[in-house]
């Protein structure tokens, strides 16, 4: 597969969930897995869209660690869904 550069991956995310501007992008890591050779980084992003909206997204990031040099990154893949706002009714 071939390296994919942060402007290509920006231009995607863009693509699939109409963001252009990541600088007031908000971040939260929930949770830090580590083992052999791999690492897993599950969290929520925040941003406010140009209409005022809070939008939320679930992300994960899954990273190969060289082996010989664990502090260094082979690869990595990310997976992004958008989190949908809950809808309340009032029932009788």
């Amino acid at each position: 597969m071939d390296e994919l550069d942060r402007t290509e991956f920006f231009r995607r995310f863009n693509a699939a969930f109409g963001i252009m501007d990541f600088s007031d992008m908000q971040y939260e890591i929930e949770s830090v897995i580590c083992g052999n050779g791999e690492a897993a980084v599950k969290g929520v992003n925040k941003r406010t869209d140009e209409d005022g909206n809070v939008r939320n997204f679930c992300y994960c990031d899954v990273y190969t660690l060289d082996r010989e040099l664990p502090e260094k990154v082979k690869s990595i893949t990310t997976f992004v869904i958008e989190l949908q706002k809950e809808k309340h009714t009032n029932s009788y």
